[in-house]
């Protein structure tokens, strides 16, 4: 990836459409779940692909423009909903939607840790080793959750 850069873009432009369709899925998922928690985490997560978007569109037009790579401070999540009336029962459909995000949520971590493992300029190869620390973070957050509901019928995020 490092010496082509035809195949840096391509990448790039690949990882910002499944940055953009993972934004898309969490968002849509978030206006339907009732729960303060399950909404609180799935908007976050929404907002989490749409600043990896954004980062990579950057990093395309100055890969593009000026061969040059841009660095990538990373972020956090925010502050969680406190409340969650809970249910004895959690829908099949929303443990399907966790276990589906949770398997996004690691190819996205492997393709940029391969991106990274790829890239041989340093502040790309940081960028992307961030990008999959934040993506491995992400399965593990909705993992604990998808165990809490399947077990426990409540969402944990922000206990």
């Amino acid at each position: 990836m490092a010496d082509d850069a035809g195949q840096a873009l391509k990448a790039i432009k690949i990882a910002m459409e499944a940055e953009k369709e993972a934004h898309d899925f969490y968002a849509q998922t978030a206006l339907k779940t009732s729960d303060p928690k399950g909404k609180d985490l799935l908007l976050q997560l929404a907002a989490f692909e749409e600043n990896h978007y954004n980062h990579l569109e950057k990093l395309f037009r100055s890969l593009e423009k000026e061969h040059t790579w841009i660095s990538y401070e990373g972020i956090r999540f925010g502050l969680k909903a406190k409340e969650s009336p809970g249910t004895k029962s959690i829908p099949e459909g929303e443990l399907n939607i966790l276990r589906y995000a949770i398997e996004e949520e690691k190819k996205a971590e492997k393709n940029y840790r391969d991106f990274s493992e790829r890239t041989d300029d340093a502040l790309g190869k940081e960028m992307f080793r961030k990008l999959s620390e934040e993506e491995a973070l992400h399965a593990r957050v909705l993992n604990d959750q998808l165990v809490s509901l399947a077990n426990k019928g409540v969402w944990v995020w922000g206990d």
